[in-house]
């Protein structure tokens, strides 16, 4: 891989589809290591899930 992502790792949420309304962004991007990736993901989920309405 080449460019300004060489090296870097990538990260990216998905809200579950359970939920309704729009998902908090960003949802992707790019960091300097795996453990910091995997964080971002688990942040995500968390953010999405407390601002996201449960579907009935």
């Amino acid at each position: 891989m080449h460019g300004p992502t060489k090296g870097n790792w990538q990260w990216a949420g998905r809200y579950s589809s359970l939920y309704k309304g729009s998902p908090p962004t960003p949802n992707t991007g790019w960091v300097a290591n795996a453990r910091i990736a995997t964080q971002m993901c688990e942040e995500y989920w968390e953010h999405a899930r407390l601002v996201m309405n449960r579907r009935r």
